[in-house]
């Protein structure tokens, strides 16, 4: 990413909060994805990025509590269960696309970003998932709600 705040395609103010969760969690460093978290927040997002890694049947929580502690401690949401509520399903959400619901165990590493504007909140997942190591690829799940 270059210095000035641009990216590589037009971000407008009426584009919306699936795009901007998409783009970060899409971003591949640390560095690329303060950049993007800050341009955001100047354009009126509240933007938080965490992480959940591990098998499919203990990663589902870990997603839930990862995501909603991320958001918490970054003042993304209050501690309200209309916020809270809409968050976890947003979360779900973006979870039925990344494929956790297969027959068989999977290991996953995520990246998930989450991007609130007014009422509305979005979480993008994206990341790596495998069956076996030798069979290793790319995921990404999108969820939105309103509260």
């Amino acid at each position: 990413m270059k210095n000035n705040n641009q990216i590589p395609y037009p971000i407008s103010e009426n584009d919306c909060i699936e795009k901007i969760a998409v783009i970060l969690a899409l971003t591949s460093s640390r560095e690329e994805e303060e950049q993007f978290k800050n341009m955001f927040t100047e354009q009126g997002y509240s933007c938080v990025v965490t992480g959940a890694s591990g098998l499919d049947h203990d990663l589902r929580k870990k997603i839930v509590n990862s995501t909603i502690g991320a958001c918490l401690n970054s003042q993304l949401i209050e501690k309200d269960p209309k916020q809270v509520h809409a968050l976890v399903h947003a979360t779900v959400e973006a979870c039925y696309s990344i494929k956790m619901d297969v027959s068989l165990c999977q290991s996953f590493q995520l990246k998930i970003a989450v991007v609130k504007k007014h009422d509305w909140i979005a979480v993008a997942i994206y990341g790596d998932m495998a069956i076996h190591m030798l069979t290793n690829h790319k995921t990404i799940g999108l969820g939105v709600m309103h509260f």
